[in-house]
């Protein structure tokens, strides 16, 4: 399945970066992401004005992304600037001289950048909009904190939104060693969002370059064993604490850490304030980090509401089977719907999941049948889907690894099952399970699922079988089928239909 490749440049307060998106429109995937730590934002202190130096190290790495572009087959490209480049007095010269380069940028605004950055947390995070209370969505920059409220509730599902002047390198840059003073300039900023206080989130997303090294500080303190920042998720006291934390460390001790970028450091004392702050005026319960912020939120803000309204990990699940396992999407939702009587009573995440592991069922097909198990649940965890936490991603890949497994599975330790709970392990199991009769006992897909079915009773798991395919269910699949009956307890049988 062949998916137009996009581009977009972000010319941001402290980097420039060049992101080349492949995949389905809905759910993008980075196939190529470079930055250079310009530190445009870090301006000439009695004029404003973007130094020499910063603008020179900026358009060289302008010049490569341009010398890139003309090599690469991208359907579209979207240039933009932030906040160093709209707030210096000779930004307009800046974006001339990209211009000449062959680029054609757009200047956001405050409200501009906020809006994109809460479509970025909406492409990644879509199941913001059926919480209750919705969700607080942040993007710290380097010269600016855009801020926006979403509810569910609302047409396109963004509430409020505003962009402040509290971006990690403007602060470090204006407050250094004097975090006292930081701290009012900070309180006094949020202090005018009145909504921030009123707004009762389920849950907070952070996105920019200085949180998510925070998340990555947190994920290496935490021994976290998934080691994607994209919807790692901590209790609010438990982030409040960690702020705390890198709020008192000195830049060196922070460089010294291996999750940080030492170009990164100086900034992070008072990203963590501005985090600390928001989380407390906030309430929310929960800070989650996102994967997608302005840059997919860009991409987010050219689709139709039809195409916004699509699950991208469902999308995602369908693009990778077409590439590593092609076959006919027909066959997948007929076993999908064939399986549907053994799980009456799955929760509607646990639905979602089966329908994305019936998606990558074969997707192991091409490695040595001892190792597929593994090398199929090893895939899910790495793979760069959205709207998926971390024990959903778990449970995911568990799933896939018992599919290739002919018992109850005792998943290895580098699965993390520890993530999730024994009802998910044992849902895992039921369901790789009843993957791998199928695809024993309907291999091709066409002949037996329209016509057979399934039918759960309090002790009896019965295959009604068309006497026309009886000769489909030899020895191996029957095996599978008792296999699939004990696994729910259950006596298997075999009804004439």
């Amino acid at each position: 399945m062949a998916c137009a490749r996009r581009a977009v440049i972000d010319i941001g307060s402290n980097s420039v970066r060049l992101v080349i998106f492949e995949g389905p429109p809905r759910a993008p995937i980075a196939v190529f992401n470079e930055k250079s730590l310009c530190g445009l934002g870090d301006r000439e202190p009695e004029t404003g004005a973007l130094r020499e130096g910063a603008m020179a190290d900026a358009l060289r790495i302008l010049r490569r992304f341009a010398a890139l572009l003309a090599e690469d087959d991208v359907a579209s490209l979207f240039v933009f600037a932030t906040a160093a480049s709209r707030e210096a007095p000779n930004g307009s010269e800046f974006l001339e001289e990209i211009r000449r380069i062959g680029f054609e940028p757009k200047l956001l605004s405050g409200e501009e950048e906020a809006h994109l950055a809460a479509f970025g947390i909406l492409s990644g995070a879509p199941e913001v909009l059926s919480e209750e209370g919705g969700a607080i969505a942040g993007d710290m920059g380097g010269g600016s904190l855009e801020l926006s409220r979403l509810d569910g509730a609302l047409a396109g599902g963004v509430a409020e939104v505003v962009s402040l002047p509290l971006g990690g390198l403007r602060l470090s840059t204006l407050y250094e060693g004097r975090m006292d003073e930081a701290k009012q300039a900070v309180n006094a900023a949020l202090g005018e969002v009145k909504w921030l206080r009123k707004s009762q989130p389920s849950a907070f997303y952070i996105v920019g370059g200085a949180w998510r090294a925070i998340g990555r500080i947190a994920m290496a303190r935490a021994d976290h064993p998934i080691p994607i920042l994209d919807h790692y998720t901590m209790q609010r006291a438990e982030m409040i604490d960690l702020c705390r934390f890198v709020e008192q460390q000195s830049v060196e001790s922070l460089e010294g850490m291996d999750s940080v970028q030492k170009r990164r450091a100086p900034t992070l004392p008072f990203a963590a304030l501005v985090l600390r702050k928001v989380l407390q005026k906030s309430g929310a319960p929960l800070v989650s980090v996102s994967s997608s912020g302005v840059r997919e939120g860009a991409l987010f803000a050219e689709l139709s509401e039809q195409e916004r309204e699509e699950d991208p990990l469902l999308l995602l699940c369908q693009h990778y089977a077409e590439r590593l396992a092609p076959g006919d999407a027909v066959r997948r939702r007929q076993v999908y719907e064939f399986l549907s009587p053994l799980h009456e009573d799955e929760t509607p995440r646990q639905a979602r999941l089966r329908r994305a592991a019936t998606k990558l069922t074969n997707i192991a097909g091409l490695f040595h049948p001892d190792t597929r198990g593994n090398e199929a649940a090893v895939s899910v965890l790495n793979m760069p889907f959205l709207s998926l936490d971390h024990p959903s991603r778990v449970a995911l890949a568990a799933v896939l690894y018992q599919r290739h497994q002919s018992s109850p599975a005792t998943f290895p330790p580098h699965l993390h099952t520890e993530l999730i709970d024994e009802g998910d392990i044992l849902w895992a199991q039921r369901t790789g399970l009843a993957l791998r009769f199928v695809a024993e006992f309907d291999p091709i897909g066409s002949a037996i699922l329209p016509h057979a079915g399934l039918r759960r009773d309090a002790d009896r798991l019965t295959l009604l079988l068309p006497e026309a395919q009886a000769a489909f269910l030899g020895e191996t699949p029957e095996r599978r089928f008792e296999k699939l009956a004990a696994a729910y307890g259950l006596e298997p049988a075999v009804e004439r239909i």
